[in-house]
């Protein structure tokens, strides 16, 4: 197993700048309303910004951020392609009054994915990036929706890979109900959703509560996927305590105050970290956004939990594909055993496990560390494309 120990000795900082756009379905021909995306924008290969010239060649290469002459940074992971955004621009939201803020964000959100329907319901969905290449298909966290995977996927893009962000069960247009509950469901309706999409393999990006899906879609399907990326990710049982009472009023004020708000959901030092830096928290505020409106999140967040407290990965054997496990030292929302107690499990199996953590990094580390994670993922695909 390759283990990389990073300490942080640089800030690292991504912006994302929230322009007023909705999301277009890529390639999916057969959904009458689909919309042909923007041709993709010629940009430099992410790698040759940040990535060491020979980090595909030697998966063995240190991953070292480019930082500032002074050493002290920020620095901001090249933003691969041109993806729209999204949600509200953060500079807008402060002139909002809520009902309006609540009307354009469920315009935004409806108008930016498709539904298709499965055995166990329907599951909403976006494609983004590369119309052709190696599709990576992300499942966010608790809580979270399709909207989450649309603002990694426009922070952490690569040139030449598809992205397909879903809904899990009961998050925005993915109804949640009995054929769906358990990781062991919701993969069977993943594999029944990348069948109806024309999907043969994908790489697996899961962040948090998305992780006891991943794996059971690891254990399910293992020959449909290339490999699998843990960020931060639950591999174990975990009390995680219950979905926030907190309205969307209570929630949407929160987004004026973010330095408030990152406290209610990371631990004390991490939400200090965050912060102390105002790229940090134009970044919070962005994902702050993919949690609401919560009252369309709700059912998903609690069977979440549910389902966090007696989930065991039951992994057989070794699997046919890598895996990459990203986690930060001071996480209090995921221990970091979990990705090590992972980690030790897949490689006593024989599976090829590359672990990647980060000193001073916790829940929020793609915001806190992007450089030195987005790098990681990119070498991640990019070598086993």
């Amino acid at each position: 197993m390759k283990h990389h120990r990073l300490a942080p000795r640089w800030r690292l900082a991504i912006t994302l700048t929230l322009a007023a756009a909705a999301c277009a379905d890529p390639a999916r021909e057969r959904d009458a309303d689909a919309t042909t995306p923007a041709a993709e924008t010629a940009q430099p290969d992410v790698g040759a910004e940040t990535t060491p010239s020979d980090a595909t060649a030697d998966d063995t290469a240190e991953v070292t951020p480019e930082v500032t002459p002074d050493g002290t940074g920020p620095t901001t992971f090249a933003l691969g392609l041109d993806i729209p955004a999204l949600h509200i621009p953060v500079g807008e939201l402060g002139a909002m009054s809520f009902d309006d803020w609540l009307a354009q964000t469920q315009a935004r959100l409806a108008a930016g994915s498709h539904t298709i329907a499965t055995p166990e319901g329907d599951v909403e969905y976006a494609f983004l990036g590369a119309e052709a290449g190696p599709t990576v298909l992300i499942l966010h966290g608790t809580p979270g929706g399709y909207d989450f995977g649309h603002v990694m996927a426009r922070a952490f893009a690569q040139p030449g890979v598809r992205y397909l962000t879903v809904s899990r069960p009961g998050y925005l247009r993915t109804p949640l109900g009995a054929a769906n509950q358990t990781p062991a469901a919701q993969a069977t309706q993943l594999l029944h959703a990348l069948d109806a999409l024309g999907v043969e393999r994908v790489f697996v990006w899961a962040v948090s509560g998305g992780g006891p899906t991943a794996l059971a879609l690891a254990k399910a399907a293992p020959t449909r996927l290339q490999g699998l990326i843990m960020e931060s990710t639950v591999s174990e049982a975990l009390f995680a305590g219950s979905a926030s009472p907190v309205g969307d009023e209570t929630m949407f004020a929160m987004l004026q105050n973010p330095a408030a708000a990152v406290g209610q959901f990371v631990g004390a030092d991490e939400a200090a970290l965050i912060a102390a830096d105002a790229g940090f928290l134009s970044s919070a505020q962005a994902f702050l956004q993919t949690m609401l409106p919560l009252a369309e999140r709700t059912a998903g967040w609690s069977n979440d939990v549910d389902q966090i407290k007696v989930f065991a990965s039951a992994l057989d054997g070794p699997l046919p594909f890598p895996v990459l496990i990203v986690h930060g030292t001071i996480d209090e929302n995921v221990p970091l055993a979990h990705a090590t107690g992972l980690a030790e499990r897949l490689e006593v199996a024989g599976t090829e496990v590359e672990s990647l953590t980060i000193e001073g990094a916790g829940h929020a580390l793609f915001i806190t560390h992007a450089d030195v994670f987005g790098q990681a993922v990119a070498r991640f695909v990019a070598g086993h494309r």
